[in-house]
């Protein structure tokens, strides 16, 4: 048989390969509210205020649920026995845990790592300005920091490991209204223009930063991350299992200030 001819079927630089290192120089856009609050077309927009209305939705949840967890101030952080030793290993374990089920903070993290704005994409989103990119990251990178709050004081407060475990399958949820609310976005519910912002957030891109250094600060925040927890945990637990006052006592005093617990609880 004769051999086939050197073209881009048989050669080292195939068609693929060249896409590949085409896809290697952009970062797509998260699937989500936040890459629709970016895309919006002004702050008026319809897309913008259903964007912001999901976000304050979702951080009045966890005003609910944080009150709810802190209703009885230091004692929810209290035990009448020291915890036993597994539930304090099936917390150590869930540390990490609790950092990488953060999907908004993680996205964050790989944002600040690896993308850079580029005016051009305004070319098909006029309404992309930088600041509205920069208001964008940082309600996304707030909704992660509440969220992993909430999964900490859960950790905390854990008695069980199966309640441990209860728990954080049930906040799930709550982690993913931003997601249903996109969802219902990009299948059309909510009229034509929200539908339209939502398809350009599935499809631009934003072409990553070409630095080693900052590629890899989402790694370093991460572990940061872990480690910040890792040795609130610490200190905590020692404190606990000694009976001694912690940074929970300092934050029972305030909100009692405030009247926050004697509200909720009629007091």
């Amino acid at each position: 048989r004769e051999p086939l001819p050197k073209d881009e079927y048989s050669t080292g630089e195939s068609a693929s390969d060249n896409n590949d290192d085409k896809d290697e120089e952009v970062f797509d856009l998260y699937d989500d509210i936040y890459s629709m609050m970016f895309l919006s077309r002004s702050i008026c927009s319809t897309s913008m205020i259903f964007a912001v209305a999901t976000f304050l939705l979702k951080i009045c949840l966890y005003f609910f649920l944080g009150a709810e967890l802190g209703r009885n101030g230091k004692e929810s952080f209290q035990t009448e026995e020291p915890k036993d030793t597994l539930v304090l290993a099936a917390q150590i374990f869930m540390l990490p845990v609790a950092v990488a089920i953060q999907e908004d903070l993680i996205g964050s993290y790989a944002l600040i790592a690896n993308i850079q704005y580029d005016p051009s994409i305004r070319e098909k989103a006029p309404g992309a300005t930088p600041t509205k990119w920069f208001i964008a990251s940082l309600f996304r990178f707030v909704d992660g920091m509440c969220s992993l709050a909430i999964n900490f004081v859960l950790l905390l407060q854990a008695t069980e490991v199966l309640g441990l475990f209860l728990n954080f399958a049930a906040l799930q949820f709550l982690q993913t209204v931003d997601n249903m609310a996109f969802g219902l976005a990009k299948d059309g519910y909510l009229g034509e223009h929200i539908e339209g912002i939502a398809e350009l957030a599935m499809t631009l891109t934003l072409p990553k930063k070409q630095d080693r250094f900052m590629n890899s600060l989402d790694t370093i925040f991460f572990v940061l991350t872990f480690l910040f927890l890792l040795v609130s945990w610490v200190v905590v637990v020692i404190r606990q299992q000694n009976d001694e006052p912690t940074f929970l006592d300092d934050l029972d005093m305030v909100n009692r200030r405030l009247g926050l617990y004697g509200s909720l609880n009629g007091n």
